[in-house]
């Protein structure tokens, strides 16, 4: 199920310019757990052999209805605009090395290394089988603006995303997904890095652009910016999808810093013990996008 949001709300993410670099160190799996992940990583595997052979109708298989591709470039296309140029999208998956795998549910995730950068997969379970949803690739380069911190002053408040978001979600999830929002870019802009934590599993993993920090560094850089008396700045939310699989969300969403070019994030969100966490994500700076200036 997807819908889709536009507003100029801040999405919740941490400063620094980096939410999507989260990685932390991954829990103990079962081996029900390794069950779960080896069928993703099949799934994977097979969607790379058919890109590989050329094999449209496989690959048109393994597509999502909504499948989004985003490139180290930031330029995202249509499961339509990908099976037109079969060998753009080859060229683009080319190399999938040190491969990770996640399952939360219905909704799987792969992250792999490629030669100048890294990507992530996000895989979904519908009732003919297992889906791509996303792939994004994100550069090894830095991206020439920070998505958050940094930035250049902010405002003197943090009304929107901490204060008011205009949107009213249509499923009970969403508008729970929704409060964490708020509660994590409140926690971000206060640098109360205990209330940052409680939004990120401790299975987190994620990628940005040059960047790979651990959720304990993270929560070490928002102490020493209280320490220092800094303010981040959420960024402004362009627009968004989110599609609801039981106790995960997918979200994808466009960003728009206060000084520099849009970003575009993936995220997984998973509800437990009634909170939810970021367990996955990905972000890849715009590169032909225009920056903006604020001043």
């Amino acid at each position: 199920m997807s819908r889709v949001v536009t507003s100029t709300i801040a999405i919740a993410v941490v400063c620094g310019g980096l939410w999507a670099a989260l990685t932390s160190r991954p829990v103990a799996a079962t081996n029900d757990q390794k069950d779960d992940e080896k069928a993703v990583l099949q799934a994977d595997h097979s969607l790379v052999q058919a890109v590989a052979n050329g094999d449209k109708k496989a690959v048109d298989g393994f597509l999502d209805a909504d499948f989004t591709w985003t490139d180290l470039d930031g330029i995202s296309s249509t499961k339509e605009q990908v099976l037109q140029d079969l060998n753009a999208f080859a060229r683009g998956s080319e190399g999938n090395a040190d491969l990770k795998a996640f399952r939360h549910g219905q909704v799987g995730a792969v992250f792999g290394a490629q030669h100048d950068g890294r990507f992530e997969r996000v895989w979904v379970k519908r009732p003919a089988g297992w889906r791509v949803l996303v792939y994004q690739q994100v550069p090894d380069r830095a991206p020439s603006s920070p998505a958050y911190a940094g930035n250049g002053p902010g405002p003197a408040d943090c009304e929107n995303p901490c204060k008011a978001i205009p949107y009213k979600p249509t499923t009970e999830a969403d508008r729970e997904v929704i409060a964490s929002f708020q509660a994590m870019n409140t926690a971000i802009w206060q640098t109360d890095a205990d209330a940052w934590a409680r939004h990120i599993g401790d299975d987190d993993f994620g990628i940005t652009p040059g960047v790979l920090v651990t959720k304990a560094n993270r929560i070490a850089t928002i102490k020493k910016q209280k320490e220092m008396n800094g303010k981040p700045v959420p960024a402004p939310l362009l627009s968004a999808h989110f599609f609801d699989f039981g106790d995960t969300v997918v979200m994808t969403a466009l960003h728009q810093p206060r000084n520099g070019k849009p970003h575009h994030f993936t995220r997984v969100w998973v509800k437990r013990e009634g909170a939810w966490q970021i367990v996955a994500g990905a972000q890849t700076e715009i590169q032909a996008a225009p920056a903006a200036i604020t001043r």
